[in-house]
Parts: C-alpha cells; sequence; structure tokens
C-alpha cells in the first residue's frame, strides 16, 4: 500500500463475521479483538469525519466486513499514486488482544486440552478416596500428565496453596533452581522428604535455606545436582539432624570430607548413596571409616563407580553396619577376597550384593565368603573374570537362600559348571 498524505491514526479494529472472497472460513475467529494501525483508503470513509461506535462496510473483496472503528477519528485522506488501487489491506500487523477472564476458564470448556489438564490435577494433588488436597505432591509426573514445564512460579503456587504437603517430587524439573528452593522453605515447615535429581540448577544457595527452614527432612535425593560440592554436605549435615536417606549418585564434586561430616552428624542415616562419585576414597577410605564408626543403623550402601574404595574402608563398614542388607561395589576394583571376607563375619543380614567388575576376587575360599551371607537372595559377579569354576560349583552345594545370580561375561566358567547350576530349581541364573 502507498504512503498517505496526511497523518492517519490508528484503530482498534473487531472483526465481527469475516469471510473469504470465495466464501472458505478464515483463520480469524468470530468474536476476537485485533490491533492493527489501519489506513483507511479515501473512498472507503464516509465524507463526514467517522465518530467512535460508528460502522462502515468495506468491499467483500477485501475478505473482511462489518469493520467497527472503537476509538480514534480518522481524517480524509488520499494516496499519491492515484493509479494504485487499493485492493487488499495489510494485516500483517495485527496482534490479538487477550480478554481479561479467569485463568482457570479452561476447566470449564468441553475439549481434550481441558479434560487432560483437570485429570492431572485431580491425580496429582488430591488422594484418591476423599479428593481432598494430598499431602504427597508429585509435580514430575503432574508436568508429564499435563504438558507443562514445572517452573518456580507453578512451585511457590502449590506451596502457597497446600502448606500441609509432606512429600515433593521434582525429579528432572530443570527450571527449578534457588528460588524454587526458597519458596518450599518458606511455606513446607513439616516437609519430610524432597526428590530434587536432575535440579541441575541448584546451588549451595538454595539448599541452605530450604535446610534451615525444614530441619525435620528425612529424605533428600539431590542425584544429578552437578554444582553440589562438599560445602552442600557440611549444611546437611549442621541442620538436617533427622537425616534417613540421602541420595547423592552422580555427583562429582563429593569428597571424603563432606560424606564424613553426614556420618558424623546425622546419626539416624540407613541409606546413603554415592553412585559414580568418583573422589569418593581418592585419598584413602576417610569416608568410610567414618560411616562404619558412626552410621550404626545404615540398611543400603551404594558405592557403584566409586573405582578408590579399596579393602581397608570395606573392613569398616563390616565392623560398625552389621544391619546393612543391600551393599553395591560394583567397579571397585580395588576390592579383593580380604575385604569380601571382613563382610561376610560382620554383615550376616546381607540381602542383595553386588560385586560387578571387583576383578581381584577370585575363588580361593569363595565357598567359605559365600556361607557366611546365610540370607543373601540377590549376587551379581558380572565381569568379575577372576571367579572360576570352582566358585559356582560351590553355590550349587551350598544351602544357602540364593534365588538369582547373575554371571555376565565372566569368561573363567565353562559349561560343566553351569550345568550343575542348572540342577538347582529355585536358582534363576542371568548371561545377558
Amino acid at each position: 500500500m502507498s504512503r498517505l498524505d496526511t497523518q492517519t491514526y490508528g484503530s482498534i479494529l473487531r472483526f465481527t463475521r469475516p469471510t473469504s472472497p470465495k466464501g472458505k472460513k478464515t483463520k480469524i475467529d468470530e468474536d476476537q479483538d485485533y490491533e492493527c494501525p489501519f489506513h483507511a483508503p479515501t473512498y472507503l470513509l464516509p465524507k463526514k469525519l467517522i465518530s467512535k461506535k460508528s460502522t462502515t462496510n468495506i468491499d467483500p473483496a477485501l475478505g473482511i466486513r462489518d469493520v467497527e472503528f472503537k476509538s480514534h477519528i480518522f481524517e480524509r485522506t488520499k494516496f499519491n499514486d492515484e493509479r494504485t488501487s487499493p485492493k487488499s489491506i495489510s494485516l500483517s500487523h495485527i496482534k490479538r488482544t487477550r480478554k481479561p477472564g479467569n485463568k482457570w476458564d479452561l476447566l470449564k470448556r468441553d475439549s481434550p486440552r481441558s479434560r487432560k489438564l483437570a485429570r492431572s490435577l485431580l491425580i496429582n494433588f488430591t488422594n484418591e478416596d476423599d479428593f481432598k488436597l494430598s499431602k504427597s505432591v508429585n509435580l514430575q509426573q503432574y508436568g508429564i500428565d499435563a504438558g507443562l514445564p514445572i517452573t518456580n512460579a507453578i512451585v511457590q503456587e502449590v506451596c502457597n496453596m497446600n502448606p500441609h504437603i509432606t512429600k515433593i517430587d521434582l525429579t528432572d524439573c530443570i527450571k527449578v533452581n534457588d528460588v524454587g528452593l526458597w519458596a518450599i522453605s518458606k511455606s513446607l515447615n513439616q516437609i519430610l522428604e524432597i526428590k530434587l535429581g536432575g535440579c541441575t540448577e541448584i546451588t549451595n544457595i538454595g539448599l541452605r535455606s530450604l535446610t534451615l527452614q525444614c530441619s525435620t527432612i528425612q529424605l533428600i535425593d539431590l542425584s544429578n545436582c552437578v554444582h553440589l560440592d562438599d560445602h552442600c554436605l557440611r549444611i546437611i549435615a549442621s541442620n538436617l539432624r533427622e537425616l534417613e536417606s540421602l541420595l547423592l549418585c552422580f555427583c562429582s564434586k563429593i569428597t571424603d570430607n563432606g560424606v564424613s561430616e553426614v556420618a558424623k552428624c546425622c546419626r539416624k542415616l540407613k541409606i546413603l548413596r554415592l553412585r559414580n562419585c568418583e573422589k569418593i576414597g581418592e585419598f584413602g577410605d576417610r569416608a568410610l571409616l567414618e560411616i562404619g564408626k558412626y552410621s550404626k543403623l545404615l540398611t543400603t550402601l551404594d558405592l557403584y563407580g566409586c573405582n578408590h574404595v579399596a579393602d581397608p574402608g570395606i573392613k569398616a563398614v563390616a565392623r560398625g553396619c552389621a544391619h546393612i542388607t543391600d551393599f553395591q561395589l560394583s567397579g571397585c576394583s580395588k576390592v579383593t577376597n580380604a575385604g569380601i571376607n571382613a563382610l561376610s563375619s560382620g554383615c550376616l543380614k546381607l540381602v542383595s550384593f553386588t560385586l560387578a567388575k571387583c576383578i581381584q576376587i577370585h575363588d580361593v575360599n569363595m565357598s567359605r565368603l559365600i556361607q557366611g551371607f546365610p540370607s543373601l537372595v540377590q549376587l551379581d559377579l558380572s565381569d568379575c573374570i577372576s571367579i572360576g569354576c570352582k566358585s559356582v560349583e560351590s553355590i550349587a552345594t551350598i544351602p544357602i537362600m540364593l534365588r538369582v545370580l547373575t554371571l555376565s561375561r565372566c569368561i573363567s566358567i565353562y559349561d560343566s559348571s553351569l550345568l550343575i547350576l542348572a540342577q538347582v530349581s529355585c536358582l534363576t541364573l542371568y548371561f545377558i
């Protein structure tokens, strides 16, 4: 469209019945407000000035009719180029203006999206029996069901809506950071369990605000929180004296110093997962020595991938943690038969034992070691290349409760030994 001679004022137009030249429906919805800088040609305007809320008709070839001018008054204008015919009106600047209304109007509509949102709200925020607000909230699942990213604003709104929440799950909510933890600490003073695994934006600052106000936390999951270090463990040790479960998987900055502080202060600790914390045991087994000394109630210890752990730390755990039932030592290549022998003497309640990739464990005294675990149900010896037929045959002859045995990539075991194991009817073998 050519430039106008005189200044034309913008106006807000209301398209009441938009149509196309061929009678087809356009993408402009009915009864919606749009804004555009409308430059009206001379012959489309009345001779007198158009007053507010007056109506005029536009040529149907333009695809628009019954246009209502709702704001300013237009002046008579004309085009510089008389040969130019206004066959169409540019709508490139049209912007839809939102009507004021309640943000929960979506729930009143009968559409797939509204039904999906209502269903996710009912499932994730209310009890199944009485539909009262639940004290256990899974925001991770709510985000999946509703198709919405969980942000700090949503966390704050949920906490303000139900301050009696005791369990909250924020696993893999990557947009939640220290601001979200501050909102939780401000409203949820009775919280017992919080799962923050995969919240990579969390730092020591947010964790400090959380632990200072929520000292009753019994379970905290900080797996994959890559910014956390020993300082965060000192904060936990200082404020969470009732802590029972601590999950620190894939926290590569954690060392023995921080774990030692937790072991000294959190005497009620029952579950400790340090999977792939590569610096544990790097300069001695100080962390395991303190765990064996103070964590008398420990039942689960996960040291998967902690390749610096050696026999002194295993012996300390065997002396002090008599109630341990689940012990993961996969990838601890420095552990030998001496450490396993200590466990068979002190950890008689062991149910699940994983020794995958412990390449220094061999057949010597293996039968006596296995007899030391009368409650053992699951045993994983994958990639233990020094384990041979002698150990396997002893498992078949000793009357123990073993039900699951994994022997993947044990290259020193032959078919004859496997045939002996196959005769044990209650035993399930895995060779993946």
